[in-house]
Order: structure tokens, then C-alpha cells, then sequence
């Protein structure tokens, strides 16, 4: 494989050319998260307070019970009164369960058109730079690809997870609890085995158009004999990120003191910081998997 520094030449040469883009794919979506979650914030508060404002079933009954004429009635009342209580009961359920669809219905369309899709626009940018493509194409390119790569990123999350919730579920079953935090630690092994075999599956999708387990399959194919290279290489991406993560989150500290315009600047700045290193991971990763390439290519 290509040594360190000069994948770090390649790197850095395709986040400077691409950078307004890269950076501006990324940012779009957190202003239109924000707006939307401010949105649905209000409605979930108001729709909240319609329920709470809903007459009680102590008001219904002493309304009624006024309104009734003939006091010799009250058990026939009674029964109106129960069945009216019961049904805004069933109203305010049928509220609270359409609210709680609509949540996860939201969240799920956030996650998938402004979480998937500009990941698949900036891996788009990329794979397409030297048609120096902008960011309204990027995405339009990027569309196409949004729910394979959210089906892929699934069965990556459940591959590297599933290991540790079956050996929790086991242990809690047969009631050894007593190795479930060793057994835990001795997962982390085959975890990060996992991690490191499948990691470029979002670059195998969007450039070879494999799906599903066929991008898994084919990233654990490339990675094949150079595990620990590509380890080490992804250990130093690992420790930039967090490294301008501390440092811009240390320089935001300081001024978030300021007055509101500090606030203002200061969640920008993080909006600005969080884009500036999910590009750059994905030229990492974009780099790192075309030097697989053609190292394949060199072997085969």
C-alpha cells in the first residue's frame, strides 16, 4: 500500500479542490435539521398542550351532573358520564399514539434524506471530481444511492453491535452475570475485526454499485491481507479527528462567554467544524479505498 505520507498528499489535494463543495454539502443539512426540528419542537408542544387541556373526567362529571334535572336519574347519568369520560380517555390515547408514529415517521425521513443523502452527495463529489461537479449535482447524483446506503450502514451497525447484544442477552438469560463485563472486553476484538473489514462499504456502493451484503462482502475482500495497514492508517484518522475536535471545541468554549452573538458564532462554528471533518473522513476513506484498488489490481 501507498506509505502514510503520501496518502496524505492525495488526501489533502482532493479535500483543497473540493473543499467549497465538500463543506457545503454538509452544512446544508444540519440548517435544514435545525429548522425542521425547531418546527416539530413547536407542533409536538402545541399538540402536547391541546391534550392537556382536554377536559378531565372530574370537570366532565361534575358538568353533566349540573346540567342534569332530575337528580333521581344520576345512575342513568352515571353511565353517560362514564362513557363520555371513556371516550375523550380513548381520544387523548389515539393523540399520543399518532404523535408518537409521526415522531418516529420524522426522524426517520431526517435521518435518511438529511443524514444518508449528503453522505452519498459527498462521496458523489468525490468519486466525481474531475468533473469538479458542484453541490446541487452532488446531490442530485447522490439521490439515487440513499437507500442502499442506508440498508448497507444497517447491517454494518447490526454486524458490529450484534455481537455484543447477543452475548449480553445470552449472559442475562443463563444468568452469568458475572461475565458480561469480561465478555465484553474480549469482544472488542472481533468488533473491531468487523469494523475494519466492512468500513469501506460506502465507497464499494456508490463506485462499484454493489448492495446490501455484496458491499460487506466486497469491502472484507479488499481489506484482505492488509488488515493491519489499513488499521493503523484508519487509528491515525481516528486520532486527527479527535485532535481538531478538541481544539475547535476548546476555541468555541471561549467564545460562547461572549454575549448572544457569541452564541450565535459559536453554533455555527460547531455546525462549520462538524462539516469540515466528516469531508475529510470521507476523502480519507475515499483515498484509502483506491489505493486498495489498485493495489488488488498490482496482485491480481
Amino acid at each position: 500500500m501507498v506509505k502514510i505520507g503520501k496518502l496524505f498528499d492525495q488526501v489533502i489535494e482532493v479535500f483543497s479542490s473540493r473543499f467549497w463543495t465538500l463543506v457545503g454539502i454538509r452544512v446544508i443539512p444540519f440548517a435544514v435539521v435545525s429548522f425542521l426540528l425547531i418546527i416539530f419542537m413547536v407542533a409536538i408542544s402545541f399538540l402536547g398542550f391541546l391534550a392537556m387541556e382536554a377536559p378531565s373526567e372530574a370537570l366532565l362529571t361534575e358538568e353533566i351532573s349540573q346540567n342534569l334535572s332530575v337528580r333521581g336519574a344520576l345512575t342513568g347519568s352515571g353511565e353517560v358520564v362514564d362513557g363520555l369520560s371513556a371516550s375523550m380517555a380513548g381520544a387523548n390515547l389515539s393523540l399520543w399514539v399518532v404523535l408518537f408514529f409521526a415522531s418516529f415517521v420524522v426522524i426517520f425521513l431526517a435521518v435518511l434524506f438529511l443524514l444518508i443523502w449528503p453522505w452519498s452527495a459527498s462521496l458523489h463529489a468525490i468519486r466525481d471530481r474531475e468533473e469538479k461537479i458542484g453541490i446541487i449535482e452532488s446531490y442530485k447524483r447522490g439521490l439515487s444511492k440513499i437507500l442502499s446506503l442506508f440498508w448497507a450502514s444497517f447491517l454494518y451497525i447490526l454486524i458490529i453491535s450484534g455481537l455484543f447484544l447477543i452475548f449480553i442477552l445470552i449472559a442475562l438469560v443463563s444468568g452469568i452475570y458475572f461475565l458480561i463485563v469480561p465478555g465484553l472486553i474480549f469482544l472488542i476484538f472481533p468488533g473491531i475485526l468487523f469494523a475494519v473489514w466492512f468500513w469501506f462499504f460506502d465507497y464499494v456502493l456508490i463506485v462499484e454499485g454493489k448492495k446490501g451484503a455484496n458491499a460487506l462482502a466486497r469491502s472484507r475482500d479488499l481489506v484482505s491481507g492488509h488488515g493491519w495497514e489499513v488499521l493503523g492508517r484508519l487509528i491515525i484518522l481516528i486520532l486527527i479527528i479527535l485532535a481538531v475536535t478538541f481544539v475547535g471545541e476548546l476555541i468555541l468554549e471561549r467564545i460562547i462567554v461572549l454575549p448572544i452573538i457569541g452564541i450565535l458564532i459559536s453554533v455555527l462554528g460547531t455546525v462549520l467544524l462538524q462539516a469540515l471533518v466528516d469531508s475529510f473522513r470521507d476523502a480519507f476513506g475515499y483515498m484509502l479505498y483506491e489505493d486498495l484498488i489498485r493495489v488488488e489490481k498490482e496482485e491480481g
